[in-house]
């Protein structure tokens, strides 16, 4: 037996990495963007593994408490959150499909404006 820690458990029984090659552009989703990500939070994993095959991270949370310097810090090249109003966290979880499409739906925008 070998003691893993639970991130990188998930991104082997995954296979993460098999899916990164020849890939442009990485969204990654999270509760909450905040210091305790900085805590063996799976989004660290996935950004060391995606910056192993120079895969750029964005990431789509539903509360973003972290200021831009500290995104970076973190290795994405940018944060969004997916929330469209104020609300309670019950409403915020009724629409989070909803609002994971509507947000996900401008990054691709912003990231292919160029192509």
């Amino acid at each position: 037996a070998r003691l893993l820690s639970g991130v990188e458990t998930v991104l082997e029984l995954t296979r993460f990495e098999e899916h990164l090659p020849g890939a442009e552009l990485l969204l990654t989703g999270e509760g909450r963007l905040d210091e305790q990500t900085f805590h063996g939070k799976l989004i660290g994993g996935v950004v060391a593994a995606a910056r192993r095959h120079h895969v750029p991270v964005v990431a789509l949370c539903g509360a973003l408490l972290l200021p831009p310097e500290r995104i970076a810090a973190l290795g994405l090249i940018a944060a969004f959150s997916i929330q469209m109003q104020p609300c309670s966290l019950d409403e915020a979880l009724k629409a989070t499909a909803r609002n994971l499409e509507h947000c996900a739906f401008h990054v691709f925008r912003l990231w292919r404006a160029d192509a």
